[in-house]
């Protein structure tokens, strides 16, 4: 039995253009769009919008640094 798990190796392998971390990225952004306003919303309204603003711009991030990298490697 191996002691990782396959998908791991498979979805890291730099010939895909390393789909795992895509998945990462895009998922940290996700989070960030809901937790960063969600934390926001427990301190008062002026935070909401900012964590609002922080979580946009961090899916933002998160999203273009994932295909950059994916497209980096992939070219």
């Amino acid at each position: 039995m191996l002691g990782f798990p396959a998908g791991l190796l498979v979805g890291s392998l730099e010939i895909l253009g390393n789909p795992t971390g895509l998945v990462r990225n895009i998922g940290s952004g996700v989070a960030d769009m809901f937790s960063m306003p969600y934390r926001g919303l427990t301190r008062g309204p002026g935070e909401f919008l900012d964590g609002v603003r922080r979580g946009t711009g961090s899916l933002l991030w998160h999203l273009s640094t994932g295909f950059t990298m994916k497209l980096q490697l992939t070219l």
